[in-house]
């Protein structure tokens, strides 16, 4: 099944359902820390953060971060403007996130 026949069936099923849907935009995702928003390459399946040692399966790194980003008070700015890896600064939001996951 290709994903775009798949994310059209689950538009029509929502709406037959009256369930809201929102589509994320996925860039940086899968490279992005879920524990503290470093930005860090990804070794095929495999995301370790060399900021904080965080290791995880990329996909599910970047599931939590989709869930975790997703209706924040605050807009996060996923772009690289400068073209290359960077590490952002530590972002509040996402630490008081993950001290109430944990």
């Amino acid at each position: 099944m290709s994903f775009s026949f798949l994310e059209t069936f689950v538009a029509y099923k929502a709406v037959q359902a009256g369930v809201a849907i929102d589509k994320v935009r996925p860039h940086y995702t899968s490279k992005t820390c879920h524990h503290c928003g470093a930005i860090n390459d990804r070794k095929k399946h495999a995301y370790v953060c060399t900021r904080c040692g965080h290791k995880a399966h990329a996909d599910a790194n970047a599931a939590m971060n989709v869930r975790d980003w997703h209706g924040l008070c605050c807009s996060l700015n996923l772009e690289d403007l400068a073209g290359g890896l960077h590490e952002p600064a530590l972002n509040p939001v996402r630490e008081i996130t993950a001290k109430a996951v944990t």
